[in-house]
């Protein structure tokens, strides 16, 4: 089977992010969301047509993060809260909710498979998600402007999609030469991210000195083995960090094939049900959804939507097992009454 999965939230903000680049002093909050998921639709739509998928799954956040609780606690190396840098956005309470609406309507109206656990982040689940089914022997393509997920492409079968310009990622945009996954990890397990608070494992080290690490194992011993003091600039305190402990930490909270082997099985577990139960198709609640948000131009042509949110499912090996358990909730209903 050919499977898209798609970043959900990134794709929204960055057709989001483009609209205002260009229109930001133009209406509300709530119509500028609403003009986000229309581009986002639209292309979502234009992609499932040019990939021709048998499954579509949209990976969403989880409420609570498992990465932000174990750098609370006393188990952290670095002692640095991830994503504690993001500022709350007032702005984009309107995109929250939005999401949170879109995610409703796929799960309980579309046969979409969608993705999520409270504690699991996107990055998560898509990861999980192309791990799972590149086993099988699927094709699989993530949608996503996230460079982190070249990571993954050392999966069989698994590519990686800019929804920017619908090009495939994982080849240097210098030299042209194809991207090593496992060496892309390796730098970034010791240059961290600056964008989710991780902190880096060797600060200002050069890159051939990485380089040399990575192929060498004599080198590697002694970079991982190097010292360095840090002064927390809030408190004056003075910390000494060892490289080889910062780049564990750091693996386990980016590397998405070394999540703690209990975030691991929620993962599987998470999938496994997901791709069964999906809902089904109704024209009426996508109809209803386009009205709340002024999606007019995507009600009056919804018929293009259809095949999009309504054939997901009809290839999978688990569609019986999906009819028996929507005869099931429709029993169920029918009894209440």
């Amino acid at each position: 089977m050919k499977r898209l999965v798609v970043d959900t939230s990134n794709l929204l903000f960055r057709v989001a992010s483009a609209h205002g680049k260009y229109h930001a002093s133009e209406g509300s909050a709530e119509d500028q969301a609403g003009l986000a998921m229309h581009s986002a639709l639209i292309t979502l739509r234009s992609f499932y047509r040019k990939i021709k998928p048998d499954q579509v799954a949209l990976a969403f956040e989880g409420g609570q993060n498992w990465r932000k609780a174990y750098t609370k606690s006393d188990a952290c190396v670095s002692k640095r809260i991830y994503k504690a840098n993001r500022v709350t956005d007032d702005s984009k309470v309107a995109f929250y909710d939005l999401i949170r609406s879109f995610e409703e309507l796929a799960r309980l109206h579309t046969s979409l498979v969608c993705l999520s656990a409270p504690s699991l982040e996107g990055d998560d689940v898509i990861a999980g998600y192309a791990q799972h089914f590149s086993a099988l022997g699927d094709e699989v393509v993530i949608l996503s402007g996230d460079k982190d997920f070249i990571q993954l492409l050392k999966l069989p079968g698994v590519s990686l999609m800019n929804p920017d310009d619908g090009k495939l990622r994982g080849w240097d945009k210098e030299t042209g030469e194809k991207i090593d996954p496992d060496y892309f990890m390796f730098e970034k397990a010791i240059r961290g991210d600056a964008g989710d608070n991780v902190m880096s494992a060797y600060p200002r080290v050069f890159a051939t000195k990485i380089k040399k690490a990575y192929e060498n194992e004599y080198d590697r011993t002694n970079l991982m083995n190097h010292t360095w003091e840090f002064s927390d600039p809030s408190t004056g305190e003075k910390r000494t960090y060892r490289v080889g402990d910062l780049f564990e930490e750091n693996m386990k909270l980016m590397n998405l094939f070394q999540q703690p082997p209990e975030i691991r099985q929620l993962l599987e577990e998470t999938i496994k049900h997901e791709v069964v139960h999906h809902g089904q198709f109704s024209l009426f609640h996508f109809q209803k959804f386009c009205g709340k948000y002024k999606l007019k131009k995507i009600g009056e042509d919804v018929t293009s939507f259809v095949e999009l949110f309504s054939s997901t499912g009809l290839n999978s090996p688990h569609r019986e097992e999906t009819k028996a358990i929507h005869a099931e909730k429709k029993r169920q209903s029918t009894l209440k009454f």
